[in-house]
């Protein structure tokens, strides 16, 4: 008698307690439901951001571009004029490319001095010349051949830089842009 008795005071402590193993692991699963759902909305941000600082950076490196061709296209064809080029990616996706529309200001010669530290300048023929040019790149996609002047944009950066060149012999059309307008001083970002 004394063993049925005990049985029955057992089976009646657990009864109440039936419910709470299910209860806690439908807790922890929901606890963990959650962990998981805000890992792939942190996951996702920043691969979100990766992708944002990867597009700035080659729109940074296209305009950086920009500023070699102007300096190379002054040095070497004595040209200091606005120009617009395109440089394509490779990583278009079908008719759609992708690329940058670089936009270089004139290079203009804003400050010279004698070069002083040129020996071959006995008759005061080469200058020490700081030239400023602003140079605009843009991120696009476009179909077709080239990309239209409203093709979507997904990046712009400016660069304003100025650069000494010395030794130059200054030439009669470099010497004339040492007036420059106010419109052109304008164009000029710093």
């Amino acid at each position: 008698m004394k063993h049925t008795l005990s049985a029955s005071r057992s089976t009646r402590g657990r009864t109440g307690q039936q419910g709470s193993a299910y209860m806690v692991t439908l807790l922890a699963l929901v606890v963990l439901t959650i962990i998981g759902l805000s890992l792939v909305l942190i996951t996702q941000t920043e691969m979100q951001l990766g992708a944002n600082e990867r597009i700035t950076t080659r729109v940074f490196y296209a305009a950086d571009a920009g500023v070699g061709i102007a300096t190379a296209r002054v040095l070497v064809n004595n040209d200091h004029t606005a120009t617009d080029f395109v440089l394509r990616d490779n990583a278009g996706m079908g008719e759609l490319s992708l690329g940058h529309r670089v936009e270089l200001s004139p290079f203009h010669p804003i400050l010279d001095a004698p070069c002083n530290l040129c020996s071959i300048n006995q008759g005061q023929d080469y200058f020490e010349v700081n030239h400023a040019v602003t140079v605009r790149a843009t991120r696009v996609g476009w179909t077709g051949a080239e990309p239209a002047a409203d093709s979507p944009q997904l990046a712009r950066k400016t660069v304003g830089v100025m650069i000494e060149i010395q030794p130059w012999q200054m030439t009669a059309e470099a010497m004339e842009s040492l007036d420059l307008t106010p419109e052109q001083l304008a164009e000029i970002k710093f």
